[in-house]
Formats: structure tokens, C-alpha cells, sequence
């Protein structure tokens, strides 16, 4: 949204455009379920000023794009969560199978640890899982260099796959 237009108006332009947007925003997501959760994510994007637009397109082709990137960055996000969590045993698969595992309430195996990580890795996971950050936007909000958020992130999904994998071994 450029500076001289007012939120009420990229509203109106919201409410304008939300039948094909929704309709765009399944099929980026490949079902209703997962389309409405997308198309609500990239409305909060654009109401939060986070996804702006600028008038080098449509409006509708530009709201198209931010559907269609939101889309891509929530497969990216489950994809990661995926790998992270292949190796742990049918115990606890349903976690492995949610798409949006840290936006439920976290496993108590999750939860804890979670806790046990050093305070870098655990910022790094929860900027890139809770809050769909990439490693480099992790980086800029801790501040740290972006080879040194990848070395927490990588500490950090190595120790989590051993204490959920140790977990499910115990029982």
C-alpha cells in the first residue's frame, strides 16, 4: 500500500476482490480448509502493512502474488517441519501430518524440548516454525549473522529430532 492510500481504502479493495481472491487462495493451497487459513493470513499481511502495494500493478494481480508467494512460504514451512520430524516414530505422527504444528498448541513432548534448547536455537526455531520467518529474517531479528542463525537452526532441529526421537524410543 503506497503512503497516500488509507487503510479503509485497501479494505474496501480487500472486500472488492475477496471472491476470486478466496478462490485463488484454495487452489494455491490445494483445499478449502488450508485456502481459508492462507487467505486470512495474507489479509493480516496486507492490514499490518507487511505486504504493501504499490500500484505497479492491479490491485487484483498484485493480491493475486502475495496468495501465491504466502503459499509457496507456508509449503516451504511445512516441508521444514516435515524433515524435522520424519525420523520420529508413529507415536507421535499426527504431529508430523499437521500443516500448522506450532499455530495448535505445542505437544508436551514439543513444549519441553523446546525448553531444553539454548536460548539462540530456541529463538531461531520459533522465529522460522511459529512466525514463518525465513533463516535470514530469523537472522535480522536477533541480530546475529546469517551463516551463525543457520548454525543455531541446524543445532537446533539436530537436538530436537534427538529428544522427540529419544522420547518415542522410551516408551
Amino acid at each position: 500500500m503506497g503512503d497516500e492510500e488509507n487503510p479503509s481504502d485497501v479494505r474496501a479493495l480487500l472486500e472488492a476482490h475477496h471472491a476470486p481472491a478466496w478462490r485463488w487462495a484454495v487452489f494455491c493451497a490445494g483445499s478449502i480448509h488450508r485456502g481459508e487459513d492462507l487467505l486470512h493470513d495474507v489479509y493480516v499481511k496486507v492490514l499490518n502493512g507487511k505486504a504493501r502495494f504499490e500500484g505497479r500493478s492491479s490491485f487484483r494481480t498484485w493480491l493475486f502474488g502475495v496468495i501465491r508467494w504466502s503459499a509457496v512460504a507456508a509449503r516451504r514451512r511445512d516441508a521444514l517441519l516435515s524433515i524435522l520430524l520424519e525420523p520420529i516414530s508413529e507415536g507421535i505422527s499426527d504431529i508430523a501430518a499437521s500443516p500448522s504444528l506450532l499455530r495448535e498448541p505445542l505437544s508436551p513432548e514439543l513444549a519441553s524440548a523446546l525448553a531444553e534448547l539454548p536460548q539462540k536455537q530456541r529463538q531461531v526455531a520459533m522465529l522460522i516454525f511459529e512466525h514463518d520467518l525465513t533463516l535470514e529474517q530469523a537472522a535480522r531479528v536477533m541480530n546475529v549473522k546469517v551463516g551463525s542463525a543457520r548454525q543455531h537452526y541446524s543445532r537446533a532441529k539436530q537436538k530436537l529430532r534427538a529428544a522427540l526421537t529419544k522420547g518415542t524410543r522410551d516408551e
